[in-house]
């Protein structure tokens, strides 16, 4: 985690850019969609875990890690190479590890902030302590950017909920909430009115070329 802040990492697409082997495709400005490639693989073969649970969607086989920001970070765990004895054919080029706060168990409350060029930014609420035998851990964390042109603007808060009960066997219980906002910014309508086609001309305007240049 620490790594990460000093890099400036707004998710965890950027906070595992820098290790040696892997690769991180963003189409798009910051908050558009990330994916992992390892050693050359397709990013459908890289398994993305947060806590040990796999956040592959199920349809493509990728896993978009702009949603997961580097303020709920602990610890990233990368394995190089086929690992599907280990963890299952999703993992024939690698393994990436994402490992959130363990609940503390004494109560504990932490608060932190980032902001950097174009108005990136994120901060980091957390929230944690023992109840009785459990411990838990509540935690908001968002991030954000301006984008370096015209309607890419970028908004996300994410929720995580996380409990722990007993030491052995340990139960974890984890729920996660995500909402994203970003401007796409489409092809920039002609100067002239007149050339510009019937999308743009209705539902644009000098700027953006459309009504889904926003996206939620």
């Amino acid at each position: 985690a620490k790594e990460a802040a000093e890099a400036g990492a707004l998710d965890l697409g950027d906070a595992v850019s820098r290790v040696p082997g892997v690769d991180v495709t963003r189409f798009g400005q910051a908050g558009t969609m990330s994916s992992i490639s390892i050693r050359g693989s397709k990013s459908n073969q890289v398994l993305v875990m947060q806590d040990g649970r796999p956040i592959n969607q199920p349809s493509t086989g990728l896993a978009d890690v702009s949603l997961e920001y580097a303020n709920e970070m602990d610890q990233v765990e990368v394995v190089r190479g086929p690992s599907g004895l280990l963890y299952g054919a999703n993992a024939l080029g690698g393994v990436v590890n994402m490992l959130t706060p363990e609940p503390p168990s004494r109560f504990t409350v932490f608060a932190g902030a980032e902001l950097g060029g174009f108005n990136s930014n994120s901060t980091s609420v957390r929230v944690g302590g023992p109840i009785g035998p459990a411990r838990f851990l509540v935690q908001r964390s968002s991030a954000g950017s301006d984008g370096h042109r015209e309607n890419s603007v970028f908004t996300g808060n994410n929720w995580m909920l996380k409990g722990v009960l007993f030491s052995n066997p340990r139960l974890v219980v984890t729920g996660t909430s995500n909402e994203t906002a970003l401007g796409l910014p489409g092809v920039v309508p002609a100067v002239d009115v007149l050339k510009r086609n019937s999308g743009q001309a209705h539902f644009g305007d000098d700027k953006a070329s459309s009504l889904v240049d926003w996206q939620k």
